[in-house]
């Protein structure tokens, strides 16, 4: 007798994105089920383990007092920089990368940041303010 076991693999949309993503969007977003379960699928422990933040392997690593998000956007293209800083314009993290990097991205004549927020449903009909 020959049996044949046939398992069903299911892809998800974060199969391709870094660790670091994973934890920095956990960051953002600390409720999200699909940023948490992806957590729990590769065992990252983005908030339970001391050694790991923003992507570092150790705390040790970086200077959480001078800048929180050092090397958390270095994977970003330039352009997402940007178009986070146009959502955004007063978010520390964006314009300590628009300013480690030089991009200039308020002297872009085609940068238009929003200063007022808009509010928003999420992809769980949560509601959101951007």
């Amino acid at each position: 007798m020959l049996i044949t076991l046939v398992g069903i693999t299911y892809a998800s949309i974060y199969d391709n994105w870094p660790d670091k993503s994973i934890c920095s969007w956990l960051e953002q977003k600390p409720d999200h089920e699909g940023y948490l379960a992806e957590d729990k699928k590769r065992g990252l422990n983005c908030f339970n383990d001391p050694n790991y933040i923003s992507g570092f392997t150790s705390i040790d690593s970086v200077n959480l007092v001078s800048n929180p998000y050092a090397g958390l956007y270095d994977d970003w293209p330039d352009e997402a920089i940007c178009m986070w800083l146009e959502l955004r314009p007063d978010h520390a993290g964006y314009l300590a990368e628009d300013k480690k990097r030089g991009l200039n991205c308020f002297e872009d004549p085609n940068f238009n940041p929003r200063f007022e927020n808009i509010e928003a449903e999420d992809n769980d009909n949560q509601a959101v303010t951007y």
